[in-house]
């Protein structure tokens, strides 16, 4: 259930929140696109394959909360050195 939870969050973030924060910068003037940088679209892909593994089976394993940990630790530092 936590599994539901956690992606169908995601889902809302990035169907409804993103477009609405475009829309909302640009009527009050303060553009904001969607133009992904090559690292950022990489991370984004790299992402997508590791949860779709994880949630492939339907179940949870010790193994694979462990697999998302190290990919965020690793995400989150390419971020701040790529910055």
């Amino acid at each position: 259930i936590a599994i539901g939870v956690a992606l169908g969050s995601a889902a809302q973030i990035g169907l409804f929140v993103l477009p609405l924060c475009v829309l909302l910068g640009w009527g009050i003037g303060c553009p904001l696109t969607l133009a992904l940088q090559v690292f950022e679209m990489v991370s984004l892909v790299v992402s997508v394959l590791v949860v779709s593994a994880v949630v492939r089976e339907g179940r949870s394993h010790w193994l694979h909360g462990a697999a998302l940990i190290c990919v965020y630790c690793i995400l989150s530092a390419g971020f701040w050195f790529n910055v």
